[in-house]
């Protein structure tokens, strides 16, 4: 392939630098934003040289709200000037970034470009199946294009780092640490060689798991027809994550088994659907991401392969009748699976999640369901793990961040928090 081809087959994704999230004086000003914007510049620069096609992802959103997520919906209305509304100053590109007649616009309304956008579409008619990620911010609109497009078996991922931002250089660190294998520097963007990570430094408290017994509840009765709006989901909880010999152990995942459990018996007490979400993978990994593939080819016993113990959930969690079990086949429950539809026919819309492992499958459902505006998402903190308490924290300041509740499992047992 030459490069002329190669670059025929790229496109540079600008997200969110609009007014609104990139001035001082802007609503939803991203701190880091302003910083990179020589950088956004020259990005956009060296892609037009190539002729590699420019796709300005913007929000324009309707004056009174009604296409924004549940939880910013309260910056609408009653006579306020909303965040990036379609034709304010506040939606138009910062200055020094100017769409011209050869690159694409691309309107979005909530974090990921591909949520309910043509933006696959798009690529794939263009033959396109590189990306070059600029913008902000990392820990939402930035990650959540990656791991769709992750999902999206897009073959070549790159996020610049010195031309993406969050609000603090630790939250754009630890952002940038998740999608690791895809980061670059604007100066690297002309040779397309990889860069060193900073390394991670996010501090927090950590969460420790101290599992509790499941209290006796005398009004639960009285609360049952809440509870019928409620679905406990149960992530990953299978034995090739959990157990100590497993093809993708979690290093945290043992030791919230007892939590997990204790959740999914509050759950059956209150009469709350229990949905359990598992891998259940072809023998030849046909149905995984591409960067696993290699984990199933030339006679290989991959992760969770169907019908293989590796598949089992852990010991202690037990699938009972009146549970639901959902196969999914990416980092999101909801990603081309059927789960929102379940949740609606059973007239659920508050969700309580536990799980593995806190920085892909559990972030993606849980930003799913804030982008499908399910009024109510909590995440179990002590029921949830990743590979390290401080990976685990800063995933946890990403979805509180969001409007996502995060109770202990003593919280939610006893107080419904």
């Amino acid at each position: 392939m030459t490069e002329s081809e190669k670059w025929k087959r790229t496109a540079l994704l600008v997200i969110d630098m609009q007014n609104d999230c990139i001035r001082e004086d802007g609503p939803v000003r991203v701190n880091g934003g302003k910083a990179i914007l020589p950088n956004v510049i020259e990005a956009v620069q060296v892609a037009r040289q190539r002729g590699i096609l420019i796709i300005w992802v913007v929000r324009e959103h309707d004056p009174k709200g009604r296409d924004v997520e549940l939880f910013r919906r309260h910056l609408y209305g009653d006579g306020k000037l909303g965040p990036v509304i379609k034709g304010s100053l506040g939606a138009e590109l910062v200055e020094g970034l100017v769409i011209k007649e050869e690159d694409y616009k691309l309107v979005k309304t909530r974090f990921s470009a591909f949520f309910n956008t043509h933006l696959h579409s798009v690529l794939q008619g263009a033959g396109i199946d590189s990306l070059v990620i600029t913008g902000v911010q990392t820990p939402d609109c930035i990650r959540q294009t990656v791991f769709d497009a992750v999902a999206l078996d897009y073959p070549s991922l790159k996020v610049i780092v010195d031309a993406t931002a969050a609000a603090t250089p630790e939250i754009h660190t630890v952002g940038c640490v998740h999608v690791q294998g895809y980061i670059e520097k604007v100066d690297k963007f002309y040779k397309l060689h990889p860069s060193p990570m900073p390394a991670l430094s996010f501090q927090n408290d950590d969460y420790k798991c101290n599992s509790v017994a499941v209290p006796v509840a005398l009004l639960w009765k009285a609360m049952a027809e809440k509870w019928n709006h409620t679905a406990l989901l149960v992530i990953d909880m299978q034995t090739d994550f959990i157990h100590e010999d497993g093809h993708v152990r979690v290093n945290g995942g043992k030791a919230i088994v007892p939590n997990v459990i204790a959740a999914v018996q509050v759950a059956r007490q209150r009469g709350i659907l229990v949905i359990w979400v598992v891998r259940e993978h072809d023998p030849k990994g046909r149905d995984v991401e591409l960067f696993r593939r290699h984990l199933y080819h030339d006679g290989k016993l991959g992760p969770t392969v169907k019908g293989s113990l590796g598949a089992e959930l852990v010991e202690g969690l037990v699938i009972k009748e009146g549970d639901y079990k959902l196969v999914k086949t990416r980092f999101s429950a909801f990603f081309n699976t059927h789960l929102h539809s379940v949740l609606q026919g059973a007239g659920i819309d508050s969700l309580v999640i536990t799980g593995v492992q806190t920085p892909n499958c559990i972030r993606q459902t849980v930003f799913d369901a804030v982008a499908l505006d399910y009024p109510s998402v909590k995440v179990i903190v002590d029921a949830t793990a990743a590979a390290t308490p401080e990976v685990h924290a800063a995933n946890i300041f990403d979805m509180k961040n969001v409007g996502v509740a995060t109770p202990t499992l003593k919280e939610w047992s006893e107080h419904d928090a």
